[in-house]
């Protein structure tokens, strides 16, 4: 789980692979506040979002794949051993 700043900075580093402009993470927080992306709240009421989930269409995994194919990004892909992948970034 990550806070909306965090999953900006983790597309945003994506995103800087692939030599694509960055996003705000202000961004993330308006998807958030306006239901676009699933949030949950931890015990202290920080706003966190799950990076793996992609299965549910609101997830921010879903959001992020849908973006970054949007921008031209493979997320992943079998017939490319070497694309990165979700798992090759540090959050």
């Amino acid at each position: 789980m990550l806070s909306p700043y965090k999953a900006a900075k983790l597309v945003n580093e994506i995103l800087d692979a692939h030599d694509l402009a960055s996003i705000p993470p202000q961004m993330v927080y308006n998807y958030v506040r306006k239901g676009y992306i699933l949030s949950t709240q931890d015990a202290k009421g920080k706003i966190l979002v799950d990076e793996m989930d992609f299965e549910n269409e609101k997830g921010f995994g879903s959001w992020m794949k849908k973006y970054l194919e949007g921008k031209g990004v493979v997320v992943e892909s079998d017939e490319n051993p070497d694309q990165l992948t979700l798992d090759d970034i540090e959050a």
